[in-house]
């Protein structure tokens, strides 16, 4: 089985670089052109499953017609509190961290599920389009496996750039 994680094109909160509801983050130009790039590079592959997260800007990148929405795809979000700041701010770096480590748990038990789900797909080539979070998970969970721990999924989350 192969799978090909694609991640949403460039949004609008990621030009601004000010977090927005994930429901509100729509792409930008340029994000419509990534999405039609990716597209004609994937064309030549057949694929038996097009999966996608619910959130517009996946919605977006994902040109395949005959697409499935796959809520567990979702990115994991950030506390309300967390709207209208800035990424790189201090603040919202702080508040980001304390809500990766208390939802550590949950969000690692998420995309273990998202992994077997695929795995009980009766598919030989799978694409599904997400976003960084989960796509970093997904990683993460492939090199330590269940052993993985919050700092080394940290660690993974915050040195591995896009």
């Amino acid at each position: 089985m192969k799978v090909y994680f694609v991640r949403h094109g460039q949004s609008v909160s990621n030009l601004s670089g000010i977090y927005t509801r994930e429901s509100e983050d729509f792409l930008t130009p340029l994000g419509l052109n990534q999405a039609i790039m990716t597209f004609s590079k994937l064309q030549s592959i057949k694929f038996d499953n097009v999966l996608t997260s619910p959130y517009p800007r996946s919605k977006q990148t994902c040109l395949y017609k005959d697409n499935v929405v796959w809520e567990d795809l979702r990115e994991r979000g950030r506390p309300e509190e967390c709207l209208g700041l800035e990424f790189k701010s201090p603040e919202y770096q702080k508040l980001r961290s304390e809500f990766d480590k208390i939802n550590f748990f949950d969000f690692k038990q998420r995309s273990n599920s998202v992994m077997k789900n695929i795995e009980n797909l009766s598919a030989n080539t799978i694409l599904a389009y997400s976003h960084e979070g989960l796509i970093k998970m997904i990683f993460a969970l492939c090199l330590f496996g269940s052993k993985l721990i919050f700092e080394q999924h940290d660690l993974i989350y915050t040195n591995f750039k896009n």
